[in-house]
């Protein structure tokens, strides 16, 4: 333990910043690695079999690299608070909440990350963090009844999601989100590759509400959904001046209520060119109710 109360994991960094490397950290009725106004570099442990949160910060800027965590009753990584933090080319299977959860820090970077077997209703979910870069992080067997997203910003503008691989992601019994978009204004999604994902409810590979002027650009969206319907891009809800260009959707469900790319609900002023789409939903592209 270092610093000073609370002391609420294995590892405490309270109003100090050791850096903590090469760990082994197991089988632990606490938080393996719990930081509260810290600036500590958190790289090459090992932590499994905890109880709680595998790494919890409070209000600190930290680096997360090259760390694996498996076997985490609650959060893999949880970010609360403190801007400017690095998570990067960790791995984590076996969550029992979100794999990675940041709220209220801005400019984060989240990045070559691979996350399985995640049984919460995000896998990397970003709320109240403006400017975060979520890129060529790798998302794949998360399978779970309720609605599941993998990748969720709520409430955080200027976001840029680019490079990930989300494949083979599943909700049994409710709705699965590819890149969910809510409240993030002015955000970049970009150069995704979703595939092989599927809900027996629906699926919406990327879906965009109450948000403005996003770009979605040269994602490719190929073979989701199996016989339910998937809505491959979807702009909801007062979604405003979305750009959707360049976009490879195909052989996704051509079930009768999915579509490709749709937009309804007021989400005016945007622009669709140079996709190319391919057996995927009723329809290739829907305008429903979308004056000003």
């Amino acid at each position: 333990e270092s610093g000073y109360d609370p002391y609420n994991g294995v590892v405490n960094c309270n109003l100090s910043s050791p850096t903590i490397s090469n760990n082994r950290i197991s089988d632990c009725n606490a938080h393996g690695i719990y930081l509260e106004g810290s600036k500590s570099i958190i790289n090459n442990n090992i932590i499994n079999n905890i109880a709680f949160t595998g790494i919890k910060n409070q209000d600190s800027t930290i680096t997360i690299s090259n760390n694996s965590l498996s076997n985490i009753d609650y959060y893999g990584i949880q970010l609360m608070g403190g801007d400017n933090s690095t998570v990067s080319n960790n791995m984590l299977n076996i969550i029992g909440s979100n794999g990675i959860y940041l709220s209220n820090g801005d400019n984060a970077t989240i990045s070559n990350n691979s996350l399985s077997n995640v049984s919460a209703g995000a896998v990397i979910y970003i709320y109240g963090g403006d400017s975060s870069i979520v890129s060529s992080n790798t998302i794949v067997n998360n399978i779970r009844s309720g609605e599941i997203s993998a990748i969720a910003l709520i409430s955080s503008n200027y976001a840029q999601v680019i490079d990930n691989e989300i494949d083979s992601n599943e909700s049994t019994d409710n709705y699965f989100y590819g890149v969910y978009i809510q409240h993030s204004s002015y955000s970049i999604i970009n150069n995704n590759t979703i595939t092989n994902n599927n809900s027996n409810w629906e699926s919406y590979l990327i879906k965009i509400q109450i948000s403005e002027d996003c770009i979605v650009e040269g994602n490719s969206i190929i073979n989701n959904g199996l016989n339910t319907d998937v809505f491959s891009i979807r702009v909801t809800q007062n979604a405003e001046n979305t750009s959707v260009i360049n976009n490879l959707i195909l052989n996704n469900s051509n079930s009768y209520q999915g579509n490709a790319i749709y937009f309804d609900n007021y989400s005016h002023g945007g622009l669709i060119e140079r996709n190319i789409i391919s057996n995927s939903g009723y329809k290739g592209i829907v305008l429903n109710n979308i004056a000003q």
